[in-house]
């Protein structure tokens, strides 16, 4: 297997260019010399990840492609450290830009945490380096979870959780900082997807419930994918967001009456 990913890393490398080029829009220089690329143990590791020859890359004896990925990988890096300031990242895996990828794919984690997120790594003509990630939407989901939440609550008491997911790649415009409330208001609009929860024990009653929730959500302009989810009974109060996703999904066969999906 290791073999067939190698080949497929082989032909995307194909047009793969050397390091020389540009970090930013502002004009920082990638340093294209060995010398220049700073190799950390840390950096080996994700190299190997890569290649079959361990050896040479503990040696420091880099490929001309591996060069170029590690140039990649600082400006990544810093793209990360300065969009998300409180935040620690490590890149596990790398697929460049060649002939069959129109750009480079990072693999990351967050916070020694375990979960994956993906940046984009894009080099256009002039060889300028622009990324995009989807990290922040791990930052934003909880609190949008609560501002769309008590938004539904204002007009549906029978609603006891939502359930958000922003898995979009996006750019610097969807930071750290980005508030909940501009996503739900339509100043910023994000690609994501949302599981509604609420109450009600009874099948006709369930349905109309649902089409008042989707109805409210297209009357306000509220951007995203929907799936409402409409319960014989209300769990135990503890599950919210995503843990009350789960539980109904581990009883959904008998939990979910009635199931309504919609885009807006």
């Amino acid at each position: 297997m290791k073999r067939i990913a190698l080949f497929i890393l082989a032909i995307n490398l194909a047009g793969l260019t050397g390091c020389t080029g540009i970090l930013s829009n502002k004009g920082q220089e990638v340093g294209a010399m060995k010398n220049e690329v700073e190799l950390t143990q840390e950096k080996k590791e994700f190299l190997i990840k890569m290649s079959v020859d361990e050896e040479r890359v503990q040696n420091g004896r880099l490929y001309g492609w591996q060069e170029e990925v590690l140039c990649q990988y600082d400006f990544a890096m810093d793209y990360l450290k300065k969009k998300y300031p409180s935040h620690t990242f490590k890149f596990t895996y790398c697929n460049p830009k060649g002939n069959v990828n129109p750009f480079s794919m990072f693999l990351f984690k967050a916070d020694n945490e375990e979960e994956i997120f993906k940046l984009y790594l894009y080099i256009d003509d002039s060889h300028i380096y622009s990324c995009k990630d989807n990290y922040y939407g791990e930052l934003l989901k909880d609190s949008y979870n609560t501002v769309f939440f008590a938004f539904l609550q204002e007009y549906f008491s029978e609603c006891i959780g939502v359930s958000s997911y922003f898995t979009n790649i996006e750019g610097e415009e969807c930071g750290e900082t980005l508030a909940a409330e501009k996503v739900l208001e339509g100043e910023q609009e994000i690609p994501n997807t949302v599981y509604i929860y609420a109450v009600q024990p009874d099948n006709f009653q369930a349905k109309i419930l649902a089409e008042k929730i989707e109805e409210l959500i297209k009357e306000k302009e509220i951007y995203g994918d929907y799936y409402i989810k409409i319960l014989s009974s209300n769990p135990d109060g503890k599950y919210t967001g995503d843990d009350l996703k789960t539980y109904v999904l581990k009883k959904e066969n008998t939990f979910v009456i009635y199931e309504q999906k919609f885009s807006q």
